[in-house]
């Protein structure tokens, strides 16, 4: 047989396994992802669903869990808040001061908390941060107290404090 003839039974018949294993490959990770989506894991699914190209059958579904996964999303992010606000000038340094209270029902770490310095029409100066928790958990209803210390600039007549990133189980 004429080696090009092979070469292309060859060629096909991998295509063809391959595409085989893809498509169960595809169909057991939609599975695992409608598992995910059934049990109220959205954000799970969503990331197993992140590298995946989505066929058309399939494309009502991912965006459900999009956009389920969105809205826990932001249900975490307002389980967060930061009260007890002081800003004190001494000597040269500026220190912001304040507590991340954790009012939502899930658990986090690796709390980032970002100062925005202003001017007195709002313009930005100058920013800091820092972890208000780093890998223990801030447990529903708790609360840890955190302090930034910056280097005071000429101007600064503000700060704000926000939640910059997060970790949660």
């Amino acid at each position: 047989m004429n080696n090009k003839i092979i070469l292309t039974i060859l060629l096909i018949s991998t295509l063809f396994i391959f595409g085989c294993s893809s498509s169960s490959e595809y169909d057991k990770k939609i599975s695992e992802i409608k598992s995910l989506f059934d049990e109220g894991k959205y954000i799970e699914a969503s990331r197993l669903m992140g590298d995946m190209e989505i066929k058309k059958e399939d494309l009502g579904f991912s965006i459900d869990v999009l956009e389920k996964s969105l809205e826990s999303l932001e249900g975490i992010q307002k389980g967060l808040t930061i009260v007890d606000i002081k800003r004190i000038k001494d000597g040269n340094y500026i220190y912001s001061t304040g507590a991340v209270k954790n009012i939502g029902n899930v658990s986090y770490n690796y709390i980032k908390v970002k100062a925005i310095y202003l001017d007195k029409d709002n313009n930005v100066i100058d920013t800091d941060w820092t972890y208000a928790v780093s890998s223990e958990n801030l447990k529903p209803n708790e609360q840890k107290y955190f302090e930034i210390m910056t280097k005071y600039q000429k101007g600064i007549e503000k700060v704000s404090l926000q939640i910059d990133d997060f970790n949660y189980e």
